[in-house]
């Protein structure tokens, strides 16, 4: 929870609703962190899909004209 900066309503929603794998020992709650990378990617919302090269600007290109 300090992780990801959640609260533990949060927390326990991710368990029960998203099925993040909880290991309890006793009244304390761990994550493994391969499980919690697995599950964020799993559950990014705005994920690149696509990427667009940028071309360097032509020699022709002046910033005098743009700067004055």
């Amino acid at each position: 929870m300090t992780y990801l900066n959640i609260s533990r309503k949060t927390f326990e929603r991710f368990v029960k609703d998203y099925g993040l794998p909880m290991i309890k020992l006793g009244y304390k709650r761990y994550i493994r962190e391969n499980d919690l990378n697995d599950f964020l990617n799993n559950h990014t919302i705005n994920k690149v899909e696509n990427t667009v090269e940028v071309s360097e600007p032509s020699e022709e290109f002046e910033w005098k004209k743009i700067w004055g």
